[in-house]
């Protein structure tokens, strides 16, 4: 038995009233019996490790600290003179520096899955195939105009129609579910999102050097003013991607927010006027800016027709990033953008976390070159299921007051 229930019950007793969670959400998100965590909070009994952890789990705090001797390991880590609430990443640098200290304290932290291999459909195994050879000895390829032209919103789909059916069923379902602390999901999607398309552009740092960044909004260095950037632009679809139209200008603003502190101000949100390279790819993107405007008032255009969000959100995904609107930050635009008919719909958003960067380039240049969907198809799939899981009940309240 582990005799630190008090430590852990004072500190879950703080949290509840700083965030106004009730025993019956905590009962609830931890599977443990109401009694049980009301005797835990009441600190009646002594626990063993599995329960205080499934307490600590259901009031939302991702780590838990079970010291092995007594309870003064929890007097280093959970330091009253410190806000008593804190994040994961919070509580896991304080864990750290204590270790020295406490050396009989276990630190378990909930680690972010890692990179598993999809499932590939056959059409995706062949596009790997014809991509496999050199880019250098790939037949060279100009922007396809037919792909936007001959596309016919609701009756045509790029996303399997079955599968686009299903996935938008299942963003809103669980974007709907009773979740007792709806704005900790908004707060994760976005650190997991900024943190993701960073990652895409080959940016290193670690989630929680992430978090960190993000929440000091004071960036030194071009990768921090990226990620903060990135943060700032998907909070802004988060917040007004219900109320503003899916426009051009909706798609140059966000260009602006992502890009704010690396280009030049000539820029942000400009159409680019010069002509522009894909790296490693026999690809050429359109030159003239008015072909390029044309195109892009088309693209937002007919994803504004589209009704199903999942297709409406994969189109935009990867007609953003061919169109190469800009003169950088396309494949970042597209990924913020993307997300404009997820949250237009109450969906849930999607991340693009834990993607192999391999995996994502090649469902670039197979639509790039070839036109061909079939690796983007199973990439954007395989996020999204991943992103449903992560950020359950994000639109909870939301839904809540619309019905």
């Amino acid at each position: 038995m582990v005799k630190t229930t008090d430590d852990i019950a004072a500190f879950v007793r703080t949290f509840i009233h700083k965030n106004g969670v009730n025993e019956e959400s905590i009962a609830v998100q931890s599977g443990l019996e109401q009694s049980v965590v009301r005797s835990i909070l009441a600190g009646h009994a002594d626990y063993d490790a599995r329960t205080l952890v499934a307490l600590l789990n259901g009031a939302g705090l991702e780590m838990c600290i079970i010291p092995k001797m007594s309870s003064q390991t929890l007097e280093i880590l959970f330091d009253s003179t410190k806000p008593t609430v804190k994040t994961r990443v919070d509580i896991a640098v304080d864990g750290l520096r204590a270790q020295e200290e406490a050396s009989n304290t276990h630190i378990e932290i909930s680690a972010m899955k890692k990179e598993e291999s999809l499932n590939w459909r056959p059409a995706a195994e062949m596009l790997f195939t014809a991509l496999a050879q050199p880019w250098e000895k790939r037949p060279a390829s100009k922007y396809r105009l037919e792909l936007l032209a001959q596309y016919r919103p609701n009756v045509d789909s790029l996303l399997p129609q079955g599968l686009a059916d299903e996935l938008a069923v299942l963003g809103e379902e669980r974007a709907a579910q009773e979740f007792f602390m709806p704005t900790r999901q908004m707060e994760k999607f976005v650190l997991e999102f900024s943190w993701a398309s960073c990652r895409l552009e080959r940016e290193k740092m670690s989630l929680e050097e992430a978090k960190k960044i993000i929440d000091d909004d004071a960036p030194r260095w071009r990768d921090e003013a990226l990620l903060v950037s990135n943060a700032d632009a998907i909070k802004m679809v988060m917040q007004y991607g219900r109320e503003w139209p899916l426009s051009i200008d909706f798609v140059r603003n966000s260009h602006v927010q992502i890009m704010k502190d690396l280009l030049a101000t000539r820029h942000l949100g400009r159409t680019r006027t010069i002509d522009i390279q894909v790296a490693k790819s026999r690809f050429m993107p359109l030159c003239r800016a008015p072909d390029i405007d044309e195109m892009l008032e088309l693209v937002c255009a007919l994803a504004a027709e589209i009704k199903n969000p999942i297709e409406a959100a994969f189109f935009l995904w990867l007609h953003i990033a061919y169109l190469q609107a800009f003169i950088e930050g396309n494949t970042q635009a597209s990924r913020v953008v993307a997300n404009i008919p997820l949250v237009k719909a109450c969906c849930i958003p999607i991340s693009f976390i834990e993607i192999n960067i391999h995996d994502y380039t090649m469902a670039m240049l197979g639509f790039y070159e070839l036109g061909d969907v079939s690796i983007a198809v199973d990439v954007f799939e395989w996020s999204y299921r991943r992103s449903a899981e992560r950020y359950t009940g994000i639109w909870h309240l939301s839904h809540k007051a619309r019905s």
